[in-house]
């Protein structure tokens, strides 16, 4: 998603004339990032190996250190 990004930063830039700067470059940048690293961060934690392979490990090695107790008997 970023080259979609700087491909439209390019884009105002061609029809502007002016890069993307200043006070709403910074408020692009940010929402840009914010938007789309919330939305890609979510899903790899859902369904990538956050959310599969690293829950696992983390509640083993919690159950082995004996801080969190499994629910299930």
């Amino acid at each position: 998603m970023m080259a979609v990004g700087i491909a439209l930063e390019d884009g105002w830039r061609r029809a502007s004339g002016r890069r993307v700067g200043g006070v709403s470059g910074w408020l692009w940048t940010f929402g840009w990032l914010i938007g789309w690293g919330h939305l890609l961060v979510e899903a790899y934690c859902r369904k990538g190996l956050t959310g599969q392979v690293w829950a696992r490990v983390v509640t083993f090695t919690l159950q082995y250190a004996g801080v969190h107790r499994s629910t299930v008997q």
